[in-house]
């Protein structure tokens, strides 16, 4: 069900896409165009009539609305339609809960579901019981009080509780993201099922699992990638964003989106087939102001040109939004061009110096021939001159480490 677009059509197939990542099949995808949602039923009148003979002509168990439905028209719509209402938001949440993987991205999608719960209150009990240890509701409260106000001081603790322990996995993982500062870091984001996990494996070799459904791809992975003997980054690969996904979901992970405050460069990785791109990346651009990271170091790259009947695209370019590139991460197209297109980036903040070694130092000067462009070496009796071009963070590593070292 959508109500506010012309690309309604598209919309919904994007809802049905969805639904298929849960294993729902679809039988009817029903649109109504209106300048405002209707308060009690979101929809107007005649179109609630025509879902209702719609149920009746169907085996639906359940109709599926593209939108968060307030508390009030979850009730009114079961009560008249007589099926179970999933809202977008709910079935995000269930696609969220199907692929979290790790202690921390379970934490923080349990904390979204009891956000969205606590005004909504449906079906709690079913949901509650799958929590490990349960929620107690025991205790506390007068005699007279009702039994939805200990469902929701049960939810509002489990809520304090959720939220003090990733306060304290997003510290720690700040000081992990913090130790890698000295690497060039790169970050992948995009709307999800793009390719970013594909293309992180092709940049690192590497086989994390990648899948054609959305957010196959939940936490963040970090790996490193060389580019030469000497150059290497930090690519990580980071959870795909989607049109109108609910904030108390999209809130938890904007710590697990850290690496892209300390990222260098962010690759935005679009899908050239998908007809709706220019939405997609209008999406994420959005989002990426929202984290405060709009004047963050960017490349636009479109990927799947292996999709393409011809294999060559036209230039892209739409509105702000400028591609550079086009590639294709399952074929392995463009990717030694994306390397060089990074490395340009890299040594932008490259600086020229000269060091002075004792030519017993081989640590040292083995060090700084793998962190360093070597431009020009003599020798004067045990001293070894050397001129070197290097990154600013190694550079700052040499002041620290070794101060009287550098000669200029």
């Amino acid at each position: 069900m959508d109500t506010d677009s012309p690309t309604g059509e598209y919309n919904l197939d994007e809802l049905e896409f969805l639904c298929k990542t849960l294993d729902i099949s679809t039988h009817e995808k029903i649109i109504q165009k209106r300048e405002k949602t209707d308060p009690k039923y979101y929809v107007g009148e005649g179109k609630l009539e025509e879902i209702t003979a719609k149920c009746i002509e169907s085996v639906a168990n359940y109709i599926i609305f593209d939108d968060e439905l307030t508390p009030s028209q979850l009730r009114n719509l079961e009560k008249r339609l007589t099926r179970r209402i999933v809202d977008r938001s709910e079935l995000i949440l269930e696609i969220f809960e199907q692929r979290a993987r790790t202690r921390s991205a379970k934490l923080q999608i349990e904390l979204a579901r009891m956000k969205y719960m606590l005004p909504r209150l449906k079906r709690m009990w079913t949901h509650l019981s799958r929590i490990e240890g349960g929620i107690s509701t025991g205790g506390g409260g007068g005699p007279g009080e009702k039994q939805i106000e200990l469902d929701r001081r049960a939810i509002r603790d489990r809520i304090h509780m959720l939220s003090k322990k990733i306060d304290k996995i997003a510290n720690r993982k700040k000081v992990s993201i913090e130790k890698r500062s000295e690497e060039f870091q790169v970050s992948l984001v995009g709307y999800t099922n793009v390719g970013k996990t594909t293309l992180l494996n092709r940049l690192a070799g590497t086989k994390l699992f990648a899948e054609n459904k959305l957010f196959a791809t939940l936490d963040t992975t970090t790996r490193k990638v060389r580019i030469n003997s000497h150059k290497k980054m930090l690519i990580s690969d980071t959870i795909g964003f989607i049109r109108k996904i609910p904030h108390d979901l999209i809130a938890p992970f904007y710590s697990t989106l850290e690496e892209l405050k300390n990222a260098d460069l962010l690759l935005h990785v679009a899908d050239i087939t998908h007809p709706e791109n220019e939405v997609q990346i209008e999406t994420v651009e959005k989002e990426l102001k929202n984290l405060g990271l709009e004047e963050k170091p960017s490349i636009l790259v479109l990927n799947k040109i292996d999709m393409l009947k011809d294999n060559k695209p036209n230039l892209y370019s739409t509105k702000d939004y400028y591609a550079e590139l086009h590639l294709s991460a399952k074929e392995g197209i463009g990717i030694e061009e994306l390397t060089e297109k990074i490395e340009s980036f890299m040594i932008k903040d490259y600086v020229l110096c000269n060091v002075k070694v004792d030519a017993s130092e081989g640590k040292l000067l083995s060090l700084l021939k793998a962190n360093s462009d070597v431009l020009h070496t003599s020798i004067e009796k045990t001293m070894i001159h050397m001129s070197l071009f290097m990154d600013q963070k190694f550079y700052g590593r040499l002041k620290k480490n070794y101060p009287d070292l550098i000669t200029t």
